[in-house]
């Protein structure tokens, strides 16, 4: 019996539907990798920890315990790393945590762009303040930075945890 209110009072939620705006900041940490190659020879690769602040917001629809939206963000890192990402999202939402997964179909970085995914789970601190976490990968295929090499090629990602604070707001 114990159990089942346990489970209950985890898994329930409010049968409602709601368009949502959702504020964040926070910080993230993570490892970024460039590598460019000249006709087929290791020209420059370098590894390097980046972090720093994290900021954007959510725009989405909640139906029940379904999270379905888009999102755009921007991180100021070390080693003067801007990040841009728009992403897409769903997930689950439960009285006392959500999880949720996004495709960054544009993931942009000071010197390149590309794509990547995150999955993130967040839980409220207040009834108007969330603690989110998440983990992203991003891999930037498309280089925008001084002209290379006829013959190179470039590739790059950024693994990354960030840890931010959001507001949840009900429109």
């Amino acid at each position: 019996m114990v159990r089942a209110l346990l489970l209950l009072f985890l898994l329930s939620t409010p049968a409602y539907a709601r368009i949502f705006l959702e504020p964040e900041a926070g910080y993230e940490v993570g490892k970024y990798s460039k590598t460019i190659t000249t006709l087929g020879v290791l020209s420059t690769s370098t590894d390097n920890t980046a972090h720093g602040f994290d900021y954007g917001a959510k725009l989405g629809y909640r139906k029940h315990f379904l999270l379905i939206g888009g999102e755009y963000e921007t991180s100021s890192l070390s080693g003067s790393l801007i990040t841009k990402d728009a992403s897409a999202f769903a997930g689950f939402a439960f009285l006392h945590f959500r999880i949720w997964g996004s495709y960054i179909f544009s993931a942009k970085i000071t010197d390149g762009s590309g794509s990547g995914y995150k999955v993130g789970l967040g839980t409220p601190l207040l009834y108007w303040l969330r603690l989110n976490g998440e983990y992203s990968v991003r891999n930037y295929n498309s280089y925008s930075g001084t002209a290379l090499a006829a013959g190179s090629s470039y590739g790059a990602s950024l693994k990354s945890v960030k840890v931010t604070l959001s507001l949840p707001l009900n429109l």
